[in-house]
């Protein structure tokens, strides 16, 4: 069962990463439209505002006794964090 769980948890990041390159896709439709279609087995939660604002928290993932969070920000290709460059 752990085994599956975590094939269930890398999945998500794996969506998340690619979902979040998407432009004109809003946070709240990443998580109710994509990720909770596509992991029927994992339970989306949305967080209270005091938590996103303390925690950079958007949404609660839990899966058996697993939980972590979720934040969602969109970013455009030419976006740079953290002192990252597409260029190199």
């Amino acid at each position: 069962m752990q085994k599956a769980q975590d094939k269930q948890l890398e999945d998500v990041r794996t969506l998340i990463s690619a979902l979040a390159n998407t432009s004109g896709i809003h946070e709240k439709s990443v998580v109710n439209d994509v990720l909770a279609k596509l992991l029927p087995n994992i339970l989306f939660e949305e967080c209270n505002p005091e938590l996103d604002y303390a925690g950079d928290v958007d949404y609660v993932a839990k899966l058996g006794n697993s939980q972590f969070g979720i934040q969602v920000k969109l970013i455009k290709a030419d976006d740079n964090y953290e002192g990252h460059s597409r260029s190199g």
